[in-house]
């Protein structure tokens, strides 16, 4: 792809410096010939101290943050370095034109909560009748040949890699755990996403978002963006779930799902509600009544979090058009 063409709408870059870019990098040790480097400051490292390495390693261009608006790009070896306001922000996105919009041509279903991401994530990828790969703490892949991943979710340049391989393996959804840090971060910008799921929220992570306001508020941002018209899928037992649903009452497919709120919200929005009918060590059965129909369910699994995350993925496997009663 051309420099251009990937940074059209963010800098008008003068003809003589377009270049092919070959691959994306943001660790300049990642670097090969035909690279596109993009030096943003990080939590622990800073990619503008690397650029030279980055060029010593083959990099053909460099994008570097700045806070100067208009900055002139400058040449090292030859090399443009450009500066772009704002670069981890729109590094989502530059990536997701690089890998030509890969989220847009899946079903991808982000996960976010304090607790339940994972387990979320692989019952989906069981349950749906598609090919499913996931990208969480278990790895990324489907689910019997996941490969190993560090930390939750990666950062926004290899998230669109992944997802582009996912549609080269004719894999049709993605179930993704989406964290706080990552989208505090802005690596989960440029991915379409056909359904949002909160789980829960409970007092984790204040260290970095220093308050349950501010981790309340990050999750918030999330969900609330309905800019790709995704499904809302929403714990009603949960404090906050519950809260957000009466803000967002009137929001077109919102949907919620639980055992105790769901009682009172079935008559202003669609909500999967379950009644527990038996509890066990090893088994949970309920009563289902949901937007499309009603039935029983058994959950092979002992603890009300495993029947609130079956729940979760009973309603995306509804909205993906599959039978209640499959």
């Amino acid at each position: 792809m051309l420099l251009s063409t990937l940074l059209q709408n963010e800098y008008a870059l003068p003809t003589n410096l377009d270049r092919e870019i070959v691959h994306l990098a943001l660790d300049s040790r990642h670097v090969a010939q035909g690279g596109l480097f993009l030096a943003i400051q990080g939590t622990i490292c800073d990619g503008r101290q690397y650029i030279e390495e980055a060029i010593h390693a083959g990099a053909c261009a460099v994008l570097v943050e700045t806070s100067v608006a208009d900055a002139p790009i400058s040449l090292v070896d030859g090399v443009p370095v450009i500066p772009i306001r704002l670069l981890r922000e729109k590094m989502g996105r530059l990536a997701s034109r690089f890998y030509d919009e890969p989220s847009k041509k899946l079903r991808v279903i982000g996960v976010t909560g304090t607790s339940g991401k994972t387990s979320c994530t692989h019952f989906m990828a069981q349950v749906l009748d598609r090919p499913c790969g996931v990208i969480g703490t278990l790895g990324i892949g489907l689910l019997h040949a996941l490969n190993a991943n560090i930390g939750t979710t990666p950062d926004a340049i290899s998230l669109q890699a992944i997802l582009q391989q996912f549609v080269e393996a004719q894999i049709e959804y993605a179930a993704m755990e989406v964290t706080s840090h990552s989208i505090h971060q802005k690596r989960i910008q440029g991915i379409h996403f056909a359904m949002r799921v909160f789980t829960n929220l409970t007092q984790d992570h204040l260290d970095y978002h220093g308050n349950m306001a501010q981790y309340a508020a990050t999750k918030q941002a999330f969900l609330v963006d309905d800019s790709d018209g995704s499904d809302l899928i929403i714990n009603a037992d949960d404090h906050y779930g519950n809260l957000w649903i009466k803000e967002w009452h009137r929001r077109p497919r919102l949907f919620a799902y639980g055992m105790k709120e769901t009682v009172a919200l079935r008559d202003s929005l669609p909500a999967i509600h379950a009644e527990i009918v038996k509890h066990s060590l090893y088994e949970i059965q309920v009563k289902l009544t949901t937007p499309w129909g009603d039935d029983k369910l058994s959950v092979p699994l002992s603890g009300f979090f495993n029947l609130s995350n079956a729940l979760a993925t009973l309603a995306v496997g509804c909205l993906s058009g599959m039978p209640l009663q499959a």
